[in-house]
This record gives structure tokens, C-alpha cells and sequence, in this order.
């Protein structure tokens, strides 16, 4: 599996797009973090899926939608654990990405370093 992060700039608020397979060539499951690497337990925005040309572009997003730089990429792991997807990055920062539901059901999906 593959994945890559992306730091969008050019739109308010500048920020990560977390992108990985999710099955051998499947369209990317996306995320949107505020910092990268993950250090601490962080908000996550769960995105639509991407097309996977994202694993290696580089450049402006059509119709004015900001520019994309490759900040990481490699391989990765890729698993659930209930309702929480594990996504162990070959690379320095290992993640977690989690969903936790309020007591109202909306869910809060975050981001945390990944220590198994």
C-alpha cells in the first residue's frame, strides 16, 4: 500500500492532506490535518476520496482550489480496528486515525502517533 501527504496552501486555512490506499489500487482515503508530522493527538477531517494521480503530483489544484506539495511518501500498513482505521506510515511518524462519536452520534475523527 501506498500513501503521501500533501501541504495545501493557497486556500485558507493552509493544512496536510493525509492520503493512503486503503486496497491495493483503490481510490485514496483522505484526511485533512493542521500539522504534520503528528506529534500529538490532533483533529482530523475526514475528506472524499481522491484520485490516486495524488500519490505523485505536485502543483495547482484546478479551478482555484490553492497548490499541492508531496511533504512524504512511501509505504504503509493499513488496517481497521472497529471504527478506526490504523495506518502505520514507513517512515519517522507512525499514525493513527480514529473516530470517536459525541454523545450526540457526530463523529470527531483524529489523528495520533501510533505506538503498538
Amino acid at each position: 500500500m501506498r500513501y503521501a501527504i500533501l501541504h495545501h496552501t493557497g486556500i485558507e486555512p493552509a493544512h496536510f492532506d493525509v492520503l493512503f490506499e486503503s486496497a491495493p489500487g483503490s481510490q485514496l482515503t483522505a484526511f485533512r490535518v493542521d500539522q504534520w508530522p503528528i506529534r500529538n493527538r490532533t483533529a482530523a477531517t475526514s475528506l472524499r476520496d481522491h484520485r490516486r494521480l495524488y500519490l505523485t503530483y505536485e502543483g495547482d489544484i484546478p479551478g482555484d482550489r490553492g497548490h499541492v506539495r508531496r511533504v512524504e511518501a512511501g509505504g504503509c500498513n493499513v488496517a481497521r480496528e472497529g471504527d478506526a482505521w490504523v495506518v502505520v506510515f514507513f517512515s519517522e511518524c507512525d499514525m493513527k486515525l480514529g473516530v470517536r462519536f459525541d454523545h450526540d452520534g457526530h463523529q470527531e475523527w483524529y489523528a495520533a502517533p501510533f505506538h503498538p
